[in-house]
């Protein structure tokens, strides 16, 4: 099975989020949703300074 690949929408949003920069203890945290959630869930699970 194959990935369908993200629109740019959605790419624009996870760059926005940069996960790779949340604090180690948030990631860890969160894990899951960075692995397999969607771009709103990691919007969702997105520590309060990166919402905005």
């Amino acid at each position: 099975m194959m990935p369908v690949p993200a629109d740019e929408a959605d790419i624009d949003r996870l760059l926005a989020l940069a996960w790779w920069d949340w604090p180690l203890q948030h990631i860890t945290e969160h894990i899951r949703t960075i692995m397999s959630g969607s771009a709103d869930d990691l919007e969702k699970a997105a520590p309060a300074q990166v919402q905005g």
